[in-house]
């Protein structure tokens, strides 16, 4: 499934698998508002979900990588390390990883913490 966030600078294009459990309640919630945080080259925010299954769990991420934060029933996009990453990017804690960003990874960069995020289906 292709979503896309729309911030004030701009928009990021990711895919989710459809698979997840977390993916299915998400889509139910599509189009919803967000604050966003960031954590050093990381951007999380709120989806109110709370699921606990960890189906692709993972203490290290890829750079584009989308994943589900349990602790902070939080959506997660990895562009760069983040402030504990080592040779590796690393979440503060375990994510599941459900997807990856496909376009416009380089916008951001322009997200501060508090800016408005909407998330919606991706126009074809």
């Amino acid at each position: 499934m292709k979503l896309e966030l729309v911030f004030e600078g701009g928009t990021c294009v990711f895919e989710l698998e459809e698979s997840f459990e977390v993916v299915k309640k998400l889509t139910e919630k599509i189009p919803f508002e967000s604050r966003a945080n960031t954590w050093g080259e990381e951007i999380y925010f709120s989806i109110s979900i709370d699921v606990t299954t960890m189906e692709n769990p993972r203490e290290t991420v890829e750079v584009g990588d989308v994943g589900y934060w349990p602790p902070g029933k939080a959506l997660c996009f990895f562009f760069g390390k983040t402030p504990i990453s080592d040779d590796k990017i690393r979440p503060a804690s375990t994510v599941n990883v459900i997807g990856r960003i496909v376009q416009g990874m380089e916008n951001l960069k322009k997200i501060k913490d508090g800016d408005k995020i909407t998330v919606k289906f991706a126009s074809a």
